[in-house]
Parts: structure tokens; C-alpha cells; sequence
């Protein structure tokens, strides 16, 4: 038996969706198929639901197994929550889901201790889109013969830090009764998992098939492992500290849990393993948690600890993916989710790096804003010396004339990574992989519509880079 990991970048023109599969093939029949396992990590914003649903059916899958919502944003998971909610042909009835846990916007009774008081008449900084999100799952697994489930239902996700008053610095994970830590997910495997809570989940891994482990949540990192459990770090751009003041316990609650920027901060981060070749997709995590990671993530700072592929988390912002993260992971590419309403992502520091990387001979977009606020697009269009592949319905005349910009028809990147590339060495000057996109036409930066019955019609062609 042999299995072959592909890596689904659907281009959702905002947000992010990104689909997982691994097939299995058998070695000693022809290389018959046998099946795969599907995850899909965030479904993009409720008006893409439709191009979702349909590329899961493109693929194959009758049956979505995982299903991940990275963080409440509505570009993340509102393309979820509409494809549940009109899943006319059951894909998601054994879906298991995974998601950051409860929000501070469901749970008013944060604090047990009676010092720590809330007014839960607050403003939620969740919308109303996590109640449809739980009521769509409740659609579903009210129908006879699904067992839909939400593996995190009871993960603390609106108490994920207290300060230890004998240690003023240091952050403690809280004790909520009822529920698990905010880091629960992390360390754990998801697309093999066998059970439908947290209290006797577990993964039964079929020898050589790809696998996805959690490394982010809440705040919390993976930082090591210790006798097969991971070690986890609190992080935070919050500052506990009014001058020499130290704020109380309260207000340092109510900032980790409710403030704004927290939601991309909470963002669940994962690592994709198949033989030596290693994928990470983070939702919108930012540099603060990104930046403790890269010592798990190749702790020996050298070329053989390197991940091969990286989708900068959200979608290429300056606020994510460091200059330092990028060095310490030494991809040989990058996937960029991006989209039409995102003027400055992706940053002109990240686009830089990769085109200065000895490493990186091509990296990918999904589209690319004719209206840009940053990333000069010379490097991002039609010359010499970029490394930039757009997918889709894009070309150098948008610039020229911006109202040709459309959203593409077809601007998916797909990943594949056969049995015998996972086997080459990540110390290999050339980690082997294929990368496939749209374009409408040879050189790739440009389309010819042809016309017919006086509408323009455009002709797409899949092409496929080899990286090896």
C-alpha cells in the first residue's frame, strides 16, 4: 500500500479554504485506488459556500470526514456554516469538527472566582454567525442515521489565562468545571481520530499515511515534547501592566478573552506530516505566536528540520509570517490565500524574503488585487525576475484597466506529494513536489479571450511546476 497527500488552496477570492486529502493506493493491484481521508480547514466567507461545496464534489467526496474552523471570522467560517446549512446530499453527516472551543460571547460565566466579575450584558465580539454555526450543525445531527460531531464543544475558549498572584509574570492555564484547557487540541491528531468528545478521542494512524497535529490554539503554543505530550506556552501581545502597576486580575481576563485582535491571535495552527515532507496552515495566527513556535518547529535552526511548504497565515499580512519565522522554517515555497477586499496582504516584507530565498524558486497566489496599497507589483507581475505564479483569470492589463478586474474563475493551487517524494530527504537541496494552477494561456501572465456570439469567453489550462 502506498498514499499520496494532496493540499487544496480553493480560491475563494476572500478568505481561505483549504482541502486536505489522503488517498491510498494498492501497490500490488495496478496501483488501484482504495479511498482517501478529507479534511477541510475553513470554508472562506458565506457567499463562496457554493464554489466550496462544488470543488468538494469535484474531488470525489461523498463524505466530508474533518472539518476545521481555524477562528470565528466570518472569512473563515461563514463559507462553512452555509454549506452545512443547504447540505442537500449529506457530505457532512459524519464530519468530525474541531474548532477553537466555546468564545466568550457564548459563556457568561467565565469567572468562578468571586473577585473576577464580568457585566455579561457586554458586547459580544463574537456575531451572530457562531449561533448559526451551532445551529447548522444542530440541523444536521438531528437527521436520523449522522453522527456530525464537535469534537470541542467543551474546550475553554473564553477563560484561556490567568496570572499565578505569587509569581507575577508567569501565566497559568484555568480550571473551569465542565470544560477542558484552552490548549486541549494541541499535540493532538485530527485527521485520523476515531471518537466524538475530548474526553476518549484518539487517532488510529494507518502506517505511512500523512497525518495533521494541532500546534496552536487559544493563545497557546507548542513550544517541545515531553514523554509523548506536548509542552505549550501562552502567548500574548497584551501587556499586564499599567506602568509598575499590574492591572487586575479581572481586566487581564477580560482583555485576553474579548479583545478584537485576540480572535486571529486564538487561531488554531497545524503541521502537516507526510514522510519528510511537512505543510503549515494557521488561519490569521499572528508573529507573536508564530514566532514561539519556530524553535518546535525546527529546533536545530538547519535545513534538514526545514517545512517545506507554508501558507503565511493571514493571507500574507504584515503582522504574521516574520522575517525570522520564514528563515528559521526555510520553505522551499509559499501559498498565498488572498483576495479582492485584502489591498495590502500580501506584505512587501514577505514577498521580498521569498524573492530573495535561494530556496524558493516559485511561490503561488490565489489572486492577486489589481488595487494594491503595498507589494510593488513588479514583483508580483509579468518580468524577469519574479518568482510569483497568480492563479486564475489574471493578468498584467488589469492594471491598466482596473475595470476588467473579476473575480477569477478558476484560481485554485493544489499541492501533490507522492509516496516516493515523501521518502527524499528534507536535507535534499530539492524536496520534490508538485504545484498545479490555472492560467488562461502561455506566458502565464496573460489570457486571450476568443470571441463567440459576441460574448467573451475565457480558456483555461491547468499547468503544473515540478519542484525537485
Amino acid at each position: 500500500m502506498s498514499w499520496t497527500l494532496e493540499i487544496h488552496h480553493i480560491g475563494v477570492i476572500d478568505g481561505d479554504a483549504t482541502l486536505i486529502l489522503a488517498k491510498e493506493f494498492d501497490d500490488n493491484n495496478n496501483g488501484k485506488f482504495l479511498g482517501s481521508r478529507a479534511l477541510l480547514i475553513d470554508g472562506g466567507e458565506r457567499k463562496r459556500a457554493t464554489k466550496v461545496y462544488k470543488y468538494l464534489q469535484d474531488q470525489g467526496i461523498n463524505k466530508l470526514d474533518v472539518m476545521v474552523a481555524t477562528h470565528y471570522d466570518e472569512d473563515h467560517y461563514g463559507g462553512l456554516v452555509k454549506m452545512m446549512e443547504n447540505d442537500g446530499r449529506g457530505i457532512f453527516n459524519t464530519t468530525m469538527i474541531f474548532d477553537q472551543g466555546a468564545p466568550p460571547s457564548n459563556h457568561f460565566n467565565f469567572y468562578k472566582d468571586s473577585s473576577m466579575v464580568i457585566d455579561p450584558n457586554r458586547t459580544s465580539d463574537v456575531n451572530t454567525t457562531f449561533e448559526k454555526y451551532i445551529s447548522a450543525i444542530k440541523q444536521i445531527s438531528d437527521k436520523s442515521n449522522t453522527t456530525i460531531s464537535r469534537i470541542t464543544t467543551k474546550v475553554n475558549s473564553f477563560d484561556i489565562v490567568r496570572y499565578d498572584k505569587n509569581n507575577k509574570d508567569k501565566p497559568t492555564i484555568p480550571t473551569v468545571q465542565n470544560y477542558v484547557s484552552p490548549h486541549w487540541l494541541i499535540g493532538q491528531e485530527i485527521l485520523w481520530g476515531s471518537d466524538s468528545n475530548t474526553e476518549n478521542y484518539a487517532s488510529n494512524i494507518p502506517q505511512g499515511a500523512p497525518t495533521v497535529h494541532c500546534i496552536a490554539a487559544n493563545k497557546w503554543v507548542q513550544t517541545g515534547n515531553a514523554n509523548g505530550n506536548a509542552i505549550v506556552s501562552f502567548m500574548t501581545t497584551n501587556n499586564i501592566y499599567d506602568g509598575n502597576k499590574r492591572d487586575d486580575d479581572w481586566y487581564i481576563a477580560y482583555r485576553e478573552n474579548t479583545e478584537k485582535q485576540g480572535k486571529n491571535q486564538k487561531s488554531l495552527g497545524f503541521i502537516v506530516q507526510f514522510g519528510n515532507f511537512r505543510y503549515y496552515v494557521a488561519g490569521d495566527l499572528m508573529t507573536t505566536q508564530e514566532d514561539a513556535l519556530y524553535p518546535y518547529l525546527n529546533p536545530n535552526n538547519n535545513r534538514a528540520g526545514r517545512v517545506t511548504v507554508v501558507k503565511p497565515s493571514h493571507h500574507g499580512s504584515n503582522e504574521s509570517t516574520s522575517n525570522a519565522f520564514l528563515t528559521r522554517l526555510r520553505p522551499s515555497t509559499a501559498i498565498f490565500s488572498t483576495g479582492k477586499k485584502y489591498k495590502s496582504h500580501p506584505a512587501s516584507r514577505i514577498i521580498g524574503q521569498l524573492q530573495a530565498s535561494n530556496l524558493v524558486s516559485n511561490y503561488y497566489l490565489t489572486y492577486l488585487n489589481p488595487n494594491r496599497a503595498s507589494t510593488p507589483l513588479a514583483l508580483l507581475t509579468n518580468n524577469s525576475a519574479t518568482k510569483a505564479i497568480v492563479s486564475g483569470d489574471w493578468g498584467g492589463r488589469w492594471n491598466d484597466s482596473p475595470k476588467e478586474a473579476k473575480p477569477p474563475e478558476k484560481s485554485d493551487v493544489y499541492i501533490t506529494v507522492t509516496d516516493a517524494d515523501s521518502r527524499v530527504s528534507s536535507d535534499s537541496d530539492n524536496p520534490k513536489f508538485s504545484v498545479h494552477y490555472w492560467n488562461a494561456s502561455f506566458p502565464r501572465y496573460s489570457y486571450y479571450p476568443e470571441q463567440s456570439s459576441g460574448s467573451t469567453e475565457y480558456h483555461f489550462l491547468q499547468r503544473t511546476n515540478r519542484h525537485s
